[in-house]
């Protein structure tokens, strides 16, 4: 459960005041899901969908239950400053920073996803969604894109240590995408080579592509003689690449 759990929290930077152990008992229930990055709506909505079964019971006497999707989980619970650290009966321990603190609102942070959790039987105002700055991305043409490109940055999985992640990024040591005029393109991605089919989209902000080892859809973030960033149209994670090997 709680795998699940970290993959669906993000993070979050409100700062907030230390709680009691006292102010924070009690049975939460999910109530929204908060970013403070440029995280597509519908990702949140899916998260939003996935947690709001969340239920969280944090008793007087240290002992917690929590449920959500039709899992179970109970432990023990203590509040340490600014983080619940829970163990489970099975004796596995984890925690999350509490970012903000209500008498009947509690966000709570991991990763990438913040969730907010409201009293059960308290009176709150409806979730309330900010509008998000729209991402502004550059426009290009072929002529710009028609040469071989050199990876120089890409994301690595998120789960991968330090270690892994020099020895990920010596792997690609040497990939290239190069576009071609004819409308074909080659992706050297580490050891492996396919060809494929790319278009520019219709805004010219971006393009698709048929092959397997990128993403279908990434749009520019910065083009110009020698550098070349896109980025991810699901994950926003960015991929660079120069001219220069």
């Amino acid at each position: 459960m709680k795998t699940l759990l970290l993959s669906l929290f993000i993070g979050f930077t409100i700062l907030c005041n230390a709680q009691t152990e006292q102010e924070i008992a009690g049975d939460w229930q999910f109530y929204t899901v908060k970013s403070d990055t440029d995280i597509p709506t519908e990702k949140l909505d899916r998260a939003a969908a996935l947690m709001n079964t969340m239920v969280l019971k944090l008793n007087t006497d240290k002992t917690y239950a929590m449920a959500f999707m039709g899992l179970s989980e109970t432990g023990k619970w203590e509040l340490k400053e600014k983080k619940i650290e829970f163990t489970t009966s099975d004796n596995k321990s984890y925690g999350y920073d509490i970012l903000a603190f209500e008498k009947n609102l509690l966000t709570l942070d991991q990763k990438k996803f913040a969730i907010v959790l409201s009293r059960v039987g308290a009176k709150v105002p409806p979730p309330h969604s900010e509008p998000k700055p729209k991402k502004i991305y550059v426009t290009a043409y072929t002529p710009q894109l028609t040469k071989k490109w050199y990876l120089k940055s890409c994301p690595a999985p998120e789960n991968f240590t330090d270690t892994q992640k020099d020895a990920f990024g010596e792997m690609l040591s040497g990939s290239y995408i190069e576009f071609k005029t004819n409308g074909k393109c080659t992706l050297q991605l580490g050891d492996k080579k396919e060809t494929g089919q790319w278009n520019l989209n219709p805004d010219k902000n971006g393009i698709t592509t048929t092959l397997k080892n990128i993403p279908t859809a990434m749009y520019f973030i910065k083009i110009n003689a020698t550098d070349l960033v896109i980025t991810e149209a699901d994950s926003y994670d960015d991929w660079i690449f120069s001219v220069v090997e």
